[in-house]
């Protein structure tokens, strides 16, 4: 096992275990990756981080418990462009403003999503079929929830297809399988972890790949914007963050242990069967990875009329 030494000075880290929280369920990509960082950085901080899940609101609980948190490093949350961008555009009830708020420490991981359908006879073969269905008759498409990636996604391909099809909002992975599979959904957007055991078990096909290049384990899948001939990518990120007005010292600790954990062999190694790719950004520039994407997100946004009801 690889040793991560070069512990930094302790006057420059807080005294307790640090809290590192996450705003999915255990066992979610999110939370798997979060918890192979939190061992590394550990080690090389020689203090324990401690993964904390707290779900609710779509991640919005985890992320305004830390914006609430003590300024000492002593409590850090995994953000989105889900939790961080997305939902204070839709939602009127988040209390945080990320740039004031808060300070990027690193990224974390990084992914694509994927369009699915049903492995029945009836459902799209292919992003030929799918969008030859979408003309001909009303259907249902499905994510995991409203403000998602996987439903502005899905709004992003309706916007450039000129296509239209009814939003279904899913609680989870499973559910979502279960409908496609059911055929009640012509296709529905996911991430590659959430579906991995479908595609596996060939309960679902997948039509197309949101990154900007076909995803090694599924070289026969095209890239939306093959497909489309206009670039459609779209990769899930997540990063960590502390409370803004932490101590400069500590942030650059956190973020040196993070950026060590990340390059280590067994990080790499762990998170490649989950897809899930390390994502070694600097806290400066994670913080500009959320500027410059919010104007995307925006509008999208604002051309699908989304809303999120308080």
């Amino acid at each position: 096992m690889t040793r991560l030494v070069a512990r930094p000075a302790a006057a420059q880290l807080p005294r307790s275990p640090i809290r590192l929280l996450v705003g999915t369920a255990p066992g979610s990509g999110s939370d798997l990756a979060t918890r192979i960082l939190a061992q590394k950085m550990g080690d090389v901080l020689g203090l324990p981080v401690v993964v904390d899940n707290r779900t609710g609101g779509g991640g919005i609980v985890a992320v305004q418990a830390a914006a609430q948190a003590p300024k000492d490093g002593s409590v850090l949350v995994v953000g989105t462009a889900t939790t961080l961008i997305i939902h204070p555009i839709l939602n009127r009830s988040v209390t945080f403003n990320t740039e004031r708020d808060f300070a990027g420490v690193s990224g974390l991981i990084e992914t694509p999503f994927v369009v699915l359908a049903g492995e029945r006879q009836a459902a799209p073969r292919d992003m030929t079929d799918l969008l030859a269905a979408l003309a001909k008759s009303d259907a249902n498409y499905g994510s995991l929830g409203v403000g998602t990636f996987q439903h502005l996604i899905g709004e992003s391909l309706l916007q450039k297809t000129r296509r239209k099809a009814t939003h279904v909002p899913y609680r989870g992975s499973s559910p979502l399988i279960t409908s496609l599979v059911r055929g009640d959904l012509l296709f529905g957007v996911d991430s590659i972890a959430g579906s991995r055991s479908a595609m596996q078990s060939k309960q679902v096909r997948v039509l197309a790949v949101t990154s900007e290049k076909r995803v090694p384990s599924m070289p026969d899948v095209p890239t939306l914007s093959e497909v489309l001939g206009d670039a459609l990518v779209v990769t899930g990120w997540a990063g960590v963050f502390a409370p803004a007005g932490s101590p400069p010292a500590t942030l650059d600790a956190l973020q040196a242990a993070a950026l060590k954990a990340l390059a280590d062999s067994e990080t790499v190694s762990r998170l490649a069967p989950l897809a899930l790719d390390p994502l070694p950004l600097t806290g400066a520039a994670l913080m500009a990875r959320v500027r410059a994407e919010r104007p995307f997100w925006a509008e999208i946004i604002r051309a699908a009329n989304v809303r999120i009801e308080d």
